[in-house]
């Protein structure tokens, strides 16, 4: 069993933030994001603390010809959570992609990837409660709204 290594990640995953605000912008395409670097940020201390040692293996990676001179990447990594005191380790597998014209197209999967992974595997409920909260609230006052938009058409 890891019990040591997983009471070290339970050791993370109480102290990381609830929410991550996205504080990366792509002007290209509109889009806000949270950066690899306030991912580190956010979590390096953390796993230092812990003594966990994060690391990834690209096990597979394909390139396909994409729209134009974009290709996209495939890629399998194997990754791995390490307790560096007891040597004990938890691992997964994760497919990812990246889109690029060039030669970027895997460095943009690998970390999607790592960002998913991490956001994903340290996310708490509170941060996802907050996201349904707040799409529930929107679709409320988008009905409330249709509502009064019916009454004012009907009188």
């Amino acid at each position: 069993m890891n019990e040591k290594v997983l009471k070290k990640l339970h050791f993370v995953q109480e102290r990381v933030p609830s929410y991550m605000k996205k504080e990366g912008f792509n002007a290209f395409n509109n889009y806000s994001y949270t950066s690899e670097r306030q991912l580190k940020g956010g979590f390096q201390p953390l796993l230092k603390e812990a003594g966990i040692i994060f690391k990834v293996d690209v096990t597979d990676q394909r390139v396909e010809p994409g729209d134009g001179k974009m290709r996209l990447t495939l890629i399998t990594m194997q990754y791995h959570f390490f307790d560096s005191e007891s040597g004990e380790s938890l691992e997964g597998t994760f497919c990812s992609q990246g889109t690029d014209s060039g030669d970027k197209g895997i460095f943009k999967a690998i970390t999607g990837g790592v960002k998913y992974i991490f956001l994903r595997y340290f996310s708490s409920p509170l941060e996802m409660i907050q996201r349904r909260t707040r799409k529930l609230s929107l679709l409320l006052l988008l009905w409330q709204l249709m509502q009064i938009q019916v009454r004012e058409k009907l009188s």
